[in-house]
């Protein structure tokens, strides 16, 4: 008979703090917080193979944050280039985009890219992704950028 207490506790403690935990881990991941805010929202790094993914997906904007200059010196097909530099025009393309739509940003090196990356999310993009390591890593690896 103690046994069975023993055992019903020990149930009903980890049962517990199951549910405790739970609660816990869904707060941390938004499930607490007002409708208004449960929209979810990617602001992502990934890495060159990852970007070439999600680039021959089609489904969203490839996005070269680099000057002019750069941007002749190598591209990925079928971009839309934005000078980050070009601060009033840079934001007022970005204000063009659907923001429901992915994003996929890419700069020299990752730096632009990133700092875009963040902009965009306090925009209220949904999904955005920047090519760690920039266009240099995207062609290290062998993938197609066009002149």
């Amino acid at each position: 008979m103690m046994n069975a207490k023993r055992s019903f506790l020990f149930a009903a403690v980890a049962s517990a703090a199951l549910a405790f935990t739970s609660c816990s881990a869904q707060e941390k991941n938004g499930a607490s917080t007002p409708a208004s805010q449960q929209e979810a929202s990617v602001a992502k790094n990934v890495d060159a193979t990852t970007f070439n993914h999600l680039v021959e997906s089609g489904n969203g904007v490839v996005l070269d944050v680099r000057t002019a200059g750069e941007f002749r010196q190598g591209h990925i097909e079928n971009c839309t280039q934005l000078d980050i530099y070009q601060r009033d025009a840079f934001q007022a393309g970005l204000e063009k985009l659907d923001k429901n739509t992915p994003v996929y940003v890419y700069c020299r090196s990752g730096n632009r890219s990133g700092q875009a990356m963040n902009m965009m999310k306090q925009m209220g993009f949904k999904e955005v992704y920047n090519l760690q390591g920039g266009i240099g890593a995207y062609q290290a690896k062998g993938f197609k950028v066009v002149r």
